[in-house]
């Protein structure tokens, strides 16, 4: 005798909109009066407590599954997310591990998401807004903010919104447009719209949304590494010249969201070409000489870089409070390189490096150093540059010192991994 195959249960996974129930779609509505069992936390089920269902509170993703698992007397279930269920929702946690249940089937509802209802109440269009969540999340948002005309955050946790328009004023953003929406969709809700100064000390519910519109960052950026060497300030600090700068950028082969060093930054030059090409990054330039760090910092504030942070001192004891990097750049190490790159190492084995020398000396220390640490597809490069000189009509070709650009991958490096 064939075993009797589960009867079929279905879960709706229902998103509910802002948590009104007028913002509830009509799908989700028919999906709630035919369900026996209603699911989510409090603030969410409380508005369809008039339904008279059983209510589990919970938006644990593996106790709502358990409890589904072994409540077997109810085939349909409710499970509630505020928002829309594809929009930074828990719900993804819980498709999967439902669709393994024999004999269940998983509806998705969607529902009205949060940046779409705030920027119908703005009168602003979204098909253009950057979309991010700062609750819960450690993320490089001011990278978004200067990179994209209008960006969108759902906030919580220790960022606030008087906390975040601090950080815009600290670097620079401080004339962006701000549009805080607190309790969207209930009866006492908020809209307020300021600059970021105005709203330092203004205080919001935890949960709220904003919206902060950068007009300047529409103004077309070179989409490439290749600033002209007049663009920084430079005083007698020697500075990895324009071309020398891109094959070395070119060789890092960056990643936005990465974190990079660049040990003896000098000028900045390579710094900053580094954090416009990784606005959601973190560039870590490191540096001994005061005068340099004077230029560091002046070349940083004229580009308005939120995500360089200068570190004032010697390699590599600089490093100890540092995150790992994925990539770094070596374009001074006195005569260190091996322990510079034996402390990059032990941060990070599968990291990418990139060195300059100049002298035969430094290019022998630094090859022999590569090998001995186990670094794997060693390439060096001879770079000559010759740029023309006006002498009277006539222009002639001025040959700059050779300099040997050397790369390499870590001894954990994994193509795989970084493809």
């Amino acid at each position: 005798m064939k075993p009797q195959a589960p009867s079929q249960r279905t879960v709706f996974l229902i998103g509910i909109g802002m948590g009104n129930p007028d913002t509830l779609t009509i799908q989700a509505k028919t999906a709630l009066e035919n369900s026996q069992l209603l699911i989510g936390a409090k603030r969410m089920t409380e508005p369809f407590s008039s339904l008279g269902l059983p209510i589990l509170e919970s938006f644990h993703p593996d106790e709502i599954w358990e409890y589904i698992l072994c409540h077997t007397e109810f085939q349909r279930i409710a499970v509630l997310f505020s928002g829309d269920i594809g929009f930074y929702s828990g719900a993804r946690h819980l498709v999967e591990s439902l669709q393994d249940i024999p004999g269940m089937d998983v509806v998705s509802i969607c529902g009205i998401s949060s940046p779409v209802y705030f920027c119908s109440k703005l009168n602003i269009p979204w098909e253009n807004v950057r979309l991010m969540s700062l609750h819960g999340r450690d993320t490089q948002w001011l990278g978004a903010v200067s990179s994209h005309p209008k960006t969108f955050f759902l906030t919580g946790g220790t960022q606030t919104i008087s906390s975040l328009c601090q950080q815009l004023c600290e670097h620079g953003l401080s004339d962006v447009t701000v549009h805080v929406g607190e309790r969207l969709s209930y009866s006492d809700e908020r809209i307020v719209t300021a600059s970021a100064t105005d709203l330092l000390s203004c205080s919001f519910d935890p949960l709220s949304v904003m919206l902060i519109e950068n007009p300047s960052a529409q103004k077309p950026r070179l989409a490439t590494h290749g600033l002209e060497d007049e663009a920084f300030w430079r005083g007698n600090v020697p500075m990895t010249k324009s071309e020398v700068r891109s094959v070395s950028l070119s060789k890092l082969r960056l990643y936005d969201g990465e974190i990079v060093y660049d040990i003896g930054a000098g000028t900045g030059s390579v710094s900053v070409e580094i954090a416009l090409q990784i606005p959601n990054g973190m560039v870590y330039a490191i540096e001994r000489s005061q005068e340099a760090v004077t230029l560091l910092h002046a070349n940083r504030d004229q580009f308005h870089l939120h995500n360089l942070e200068i570190i004032s001192g010697n390699a590599p004891p600089a490093f100890s409070s540092l995150p790992a990097p994925d990539r770094a750049f070596i374009g001074g190490s006195g005569n260190g390189v091996r322990k510079i790159l034996t402390a990059l190492l032990h941060k990070n084995p599968k990291l990418r490096v990139v060195l300059n020398a100049i002298t035969l000396e430094t290019l022998s220390d630094s090859l022999q150093a590569l090998q001995k640490l186990g670094f794997q597809n060693i390439d060096v490069v001879q770079l000559s540059v010759a740029k023309a000189k006006p002498v009277g009509n006539y222009h002639m070709m001025m040959g700059q010192n050779p300099i040997y650009i050397l790369s390499a991958d870590g001894p954990a490096w994994n193509k795989e991994a970084t493809s």
